[in-house]
């Protein structure tokens, strides 16, 4: 005695078109999808016969690529900002140097004109009761802009 089953099974398709002969047909879901996820998983063509593969990216091959992507553009970000961080630390350094160098003109032109007002002759260094007579007549040619007072190393 045989006894037969009465079962409904539901299965979820999935439209395909043959690339070879542009046949459709359908194919079952999980199937398709191990097959989009492994390239390596093939199946026929219920027309023509031939063997069938998905050859294009797979969703988890965008990823990675999108991710490689970001990577790649995440590191570029972090040499610019380095960068930027070594350009910044450079102009710093500048700065506070020029600051230094500003400072230390300023002292040695506060110096110099402390010289002057003492009476001590900015070319040959020996102090005249009458300074200004003695840069006219002994040092017609000197230009105080031009006048170096680094230059001028005695104390």
């Amino acid at each position: 005695m045989s006894t037969l089953l009465d079962q409904t099974v539901f299965v979820k398709l999935t439209h395909i078109s043959c690339g070879l002969c542009q046949f459709h047909f359908a194919m079952d879901d999980s199937w398709y999808q191990k097959c989009m996820e492994n390239h390596d998983n093939s199946f026929f063509c219920p027309k023509c016969g031939k063997c069938l593969q998905f050859t294009g990216a797979t969703e988890a091959m965008k990823l990675r690529r999108e991710l490689a992507a970001k990577q790649a553009e995440v590191e570029r970000k972090q040499r610019e900002v380095e960068a930027e961080l070594e350009r910044s630390k450079k102009l710093r350094t500048s700065l506070d140097r020029q600051k230094r160098m500003t400072a230390a003109q300023k002292g040695a032109k506060t110096r110099a004109l402390t010289r002057i007002h003492k009476g001590i002759c900015p070319c040959c260094n020996r102090q005249f009761y009458n300074l200004k007579w003695h840069m006219e007549s002994k040092h017609p040619d000197f230009k105080p802009e031009t006048y170096d007072a680094q230059a001028d190393k005695t104390t």
